[in-house]
């Protein structure tokens, strides 16, 4: 009876503990859920991968690529600044 119990309880908290907590975590970080491409298409990337990709194509907004206005040496140095403060690692420069 008590190691029924036992599986019990870990059961309900695979089944429900786990995916709680990983939703708590997504949401905690502002991740937008609800924009496109949808809540399912973003919880498997986010959940899945660490990559971001930059191309024209790219199904989420937030990374897609921008235009900076004024000298590019310039916008390229304070890109890379904020890249170096983030802690990021840049993979491919194309400047």
């Amino acid at each position: 009876m008590k190691r029924r119990r036992i599986i019990l309880i870990l059961a309900a908290l695979i089944l429900f503990g786990i995916p709680s907590l990983l939703v708590v975590i997504v949401l905690s970080n502002g991740a937008p859920l609800l924009l496109p491409p949808g809540p399912v298409m973003r919880l498997s990337r986010y959940l899945s991968e660490n990559r971001i990709d930059t191309r024209n194509v790219n199904s989420f907004p937030e990374v897609s690529p921008i235009k900076l206005q004024g000298n590019r040496k310039e916008s390229f140095d304070r890109v890379m600044k904020a890249v170096d403060h983030l802690g990021w690692k840049e993979v491919k420069i194309n400047p």
